[in-house]
């Protein structure tokens, strides 16, 4: 019978490292893909391609401009000056603005969902791993409780239900209950 041996890296260092994994993309590599789409130009760039009418889709947010040209097929951003005469313009050009509405989300939220909800999900699929690898090593509960637990919690073996019953000869001699026992084969 095969001795399972404790994990010499506890489950918990696998967890910290998927968090880490996680965070390094939402924080690093999401951002760096989501800004290379956004060609950032100048105030007076957005200026005359409003004179030149060669603006689509303006969305003016609390810090920045982020525009179209006229085809939509380029995504440019800049930063917001103070412009009392920006709408009139936009207006001129023909182009579609809109201003963004700032609502202050909740942080318990953000953090149950960006935090607490990630580790939930691999704390839950590191568990079902967890179990199907003690299947496939014939463990699972109570796998080393050859007699069955009486009432302090301890496996207790016996002759008749010890794996080696079935070996003619074998007799099972207890001196001790927890771990001096004898065995003897005739």
């Amino acid at each position: 019978m095969k001795e399972v041996k404790p994990s010499k890296k506890p489950l918990a260092i696998y967890y910290a490292i998927v968090l880490l994994v996680l965070l390094v993309i939402n924080l690093v590599v999401m951002p760096w893909l989501a800004e290379r789409q956004v060609q950032e130009v100048d105030y007076g760039t957005f200026m005359s391609m409003t004179e030149q009418e060669n603006i689509g889709k303006v969305d003016i947010q609390s810090n920045q401009i982020i525009f179209t040209d006229k085809d939509n097929k380029q995504i440019y951003k800049t930063g917001l000056m103070n412009d009392p005469g920006l709408t009139e313009r936009l207006y001129d050009a023909g182009a579609q603005f809109s201003s963004e509405i700032v609502e202050q989300g909740s942080p318990v939220l953000s953090f149950l969902l960006w935090f607490v909800l990630p580790i939930l999900l691999f704390s839950f699929i590191g568990n079902q791993m967890n179990k199907k690898l003690m299947e496939k090593a014939g463990g699972g509960p109570g796998s080393m409780m050859f007699g069955g637990a009486v009432g302090d919690g301890l496996p207790h073996l016996t002759s008749a239900n010890s794996p080696l019953a079935a070996y003619p000869g074998y007799l099972l001699n207890y001196e001790q209950p927890y771990g001096a026992g004898r065995i003897t084969i005739l």
